[in-house]
């Protein structure tokens, strides 16, 4: 899946709703996103506060931004984060992710 495929099965939901991961379908849990970070090592937000790193020195938070390595010469893929566990996966989330 690329990232302009994932934007356009996100493009229908509200910009406020909150984004989950859904693993395991045999027993099925849900995850926060801690951060999202690219192949290249930049990562799009700090994982200390979360803040966006555009926005980062506004916020106070004294974790800085990570410095970049020599950009790989391969196609980019970003990474998404596994955060926290929350709990098990609503039923009606894996009937609709086609787990059960």
């Amino acid at each position: 899946m690329t990232v302009g495929e994932l934007l356009e099965l996100l493009e229908d939901f509200p910009e406020d709703a909150e984004v989950r991961l859904a693993h395991q379908p045999s027993w099925p849990f849900e995850y926060s996103i801690e951060t999202v970070a690219d192949s290249a090592g930049e990562q799009t937000s700090c994982s200390e506060c979360g803040i966006d790193w555009d926005e980062h020195d506004e916020e106070g938070c004294d974790e800085k931004r990570p410095e970049l390595p020599d950009l790989i010469d391969e196609p980019p893929v970003v990474y998404i984060a596994e955060g926290e566990q929350i709990g098990y996966l609503p039923g009606a989330a894996a009937r609709a992710l086609g787990w059960k």
